[in-house]
């Protein structure tokens, strides 16, 4: 992984993204045009429904869409654009699945088809369950919009493809309270909350066995078939140990997830994972003790949260591990690391 935390040039996202960006900014008086001229895009590209673009370009699609519509809840604007036909093989796989956790864990295979930079993670304890966003982009946080529109989308997905609208316990994002959050209450009807670990949508775990009203298993996995073909055939994006870096963050508020369930997650064998990361002059444990490490420092710092919770989100059983862990890792216990950036800070 480059130094930066900068995936390289291969990082790209599916023009389908925008198409939708700019319809949800034309309803919204900006000319589509105007709008991906600025960022130095040819209009015809929207006609291609086979171009990618940069995951760079996408980033700054959503920044100036959002400025130049002075929306800053675009990112809802542009979720109730997308229906699951829109998406092509990627939607019409989730509209035919059998069950909506089925049809979750679909979109979540395939979702490399839509985006390089983003992945989706279905979690269930049976009582509750939870669909996170996560970037591979780690040192380069998703504009808020980028990451309110896949949240969105996914809502607006499963309301369609269960025909009912189901309800939501919570949404929780990383980003900064906006100044005006009833947009938010308002699509996702449910308590929403920023400046949290995760971006996550949670709700029923049972709901996820609930029938889809278009289900049609054969078409489905005739569709599957076409998928796998597609998402074959796309390049390869960077160092694998950046998957695994987004499969651990993904799963720690779970606890520490070993090796073979990131290889597993990740479609590998764990001696072929690690064989891997051995090229890459890394380890399993390596890419886990790294991730831990700027996430306590991340949690310590930015978030203010008690040490215990910082340890739970960390996949730590107890807080005297992860004490002893960050005392290796800095020389110093978590809360006199954070007494020494508090005195730095007000000198």
């Amino acid at each position: 992984m480059k130094g930066s935390g900068e995936m390289g040039s291969h990082c790209t996202e599916s023009i389908l993204t925008t198409r939708v960006l700019a319809r949800a900014a034309q309803r919204q008086g900006v000319d589509p045009k105007e709008l991906l001229g600025v960022v130095g895009l040819a209009p015809d590209i929207l006609e291609d429904p086979q171009a990618r673009i940069s995951c760079w370009m996408t980033k700054k699609l959503f920044e100036t869409a959002a400025r130049m519509t002075g929306n800053p809840a675009l990112g809802l604007s542009v979720a109730e654009e997308v229906s699951a036909e829109s998406l092509d093989v990627v939607g019409f796989i989730f509209l035919y699945s059998a069950t909506m956790g089925d049809a979750i864990r679909k979109i979540a295979r395939y979702y490399r088809l839509l985006s390089d930079v983003v992945a989706i993670r279905l979690y269930n304890d049976g009582g509750q369950a939870t669909v996170t966003v996560v970037s591979y982009l780690p040192d380069r946080p998703l504009p808020p919009q980028s990451v309110e529109a896949v949240l969105a989308m996914f809502v607006g997905l499963l309301r369609q493809g269960l025909g009912f609208d189901f309800p939501l316990k919570k949404a929780l994002f990383q980003h900064d309270t906006p100044e005006d959050s009833e947009p938010h209450q308002r699509f996702f009807k449910c308590p929403v909350m920023f400046n949290q670990p995760v971006n996550s949508i949670e709700f029923d775990g049972t709901l996820l066995a609930q029938p889809m009203v278009r289900q049609d298993p054969v078409l489905a996995a005739l569709l599957q078939r076409h998928a796998e073909m597609i998402q074959n055939g796309l390049p390869p994006t960077d160092k694998l140990a950046d998957y695994v870096r987004v499969e651990i963050s993904a799963g720690l508020a779970n606890g520490e997830p070993t090796m073979s369930e990131v290889a597993g997650s990740l479609g590998i064998k764990p001696r072929s994972l690690q064989h891997r990361l051995k090229e890459e002059n890394t380890t399993f444990q390596e890419v886990l003790d790294s991730l831990r490490q700027e996430l306590a420092m991340k949690f310590l710092l930015e978030k203010g949260m008690a040490v215990s919770d910082v340890a739970f989100l960390l996949g730590f059983s107890e807080p005297s591990p992860f004490h002893r862990a960050f005392r290796r890792w800095t020389g110093k216990s978590p809360s006199e690391f954070r007494e020494q950036w508090r005195v730095a800070t007000q000198r």
